[in-house]
């Protein structure tokens, strides 16, 4: 589910993922922008769209509006693909809440691109008319941002399960209204059903590995890592730095040519040193 609130991210870290699946490939990676905003930077190559290989980049931001706790769930609003061509532009509000330590529930609404399956009329319609209709996704080269379109529309419900199976293995199933209607008419890609279904195992040395079954049809796989610059890997101690090594001109074991008073001398120096 691309589509979860963030739970338990240090500002600090990076989530670095690469997915494969049929003609697709995956490169994405997740940050901070600010406290309760999160970005996404995504590099896809998808075979055969416009083209023998076309690479599309694209940008998504997420806004943690509330936080998971015993009352009540996380929620969450976000956009995809706000400065990229435009190939996935959605904007989603998404709601998770965890049971227990092992259970994971995530549900949402979502315009564009997450607004393929069983169409509902715009819930945001009761505000203003003009939302009920999305223009048309303009052909752009990225870094420019279309506003008209954000959460106009149809809309349409996703739902998503997570269970914690073990302390390295999770499970999870999802309903996910993308159709992937140009994917399917351009490429490979020939996903009929809305429901995936996968398995995770985190693997001793920290990275993520999972494989799912998507579409009814297509079997992926991704790579994931989360990574944070701000934490060193291995802990340093308390020590004082060593001293620094003099030349050879300096060192009574070179002049001296080593034996007990060479010794005495090299520590002699040392403590001066020091002093």
């Amino acid at each position: 589910m691309r589509s979860r609130p963030h739970r338990n991210y240090s500002k600090a870290n990076w989530r670095l993922r690469q997915t494969h699946c049929g003609p697709n490939w995956r490169y994405t990676g997740t940050f901070q922008v600010l406290p309760r905003v999160y970005g996404s930077f995504r590099y896809s190559i998808i075979e055969g769209l416009n083209g023998p290989i076309v690479g599309n980049r694209s940008f998504d931001v997420q806004f943690q509006l509330v936080d998971d706790s015993l009352n009540r769930p996380a929620l969450a609003l976000g956009m995809r693909d706000l400065l990229g061509s435009r190939l996935y532009s959605s904007e989603y509000l998404v709601t998770t809440k965890c049971y227990g330590l092992r259970l994971e529930l995530t549900g949402g609404i979502g315009w564009g691109r997450l607004a393929g399956r069983g169409d509902l009329s715009n819930p945001l319609s009761a505000l203003a008319d003009c939302v009920d209709t999305r223009p048309r996704r303009r052909a752009l080269n990225g870094g420019q941002l279309e506003t008209d379109g954000w959460f106009r529309g149809p809309a349409s419900f996703f739902a998503g399960v997570q269970y914690q199976l073990s302390d390295s293995i999770r499970l999870f199933a999802e309903y996910i209204s993308d159709t992937y209607d140009e994917e399917r008419a351009k490429t490979e890609i020939n996903n009929t059903s809305p429901f995936n279904f996968g398995i995770e195992h985190r693997l001793d040395n920290g990275p993520n590995l999972k494989g799912f079954y998507i579409g009814g049809h297509g079997i992926g796989a991704q790579l994931s890592y989360t990574i944070n610059p701000a934490q060193r890997r291995v802990s340093g101690g308390i020590d004082t730095s060593p001293l620094t090594v003099g030349g050879r001109k300096r060192l009574a074991i070179s002049e001296r040519g080593g034996g007990k008073l060479a010794l005495e001398q090299v520590l002699k120096r040392g403590s001066r040193m020091r002093d």
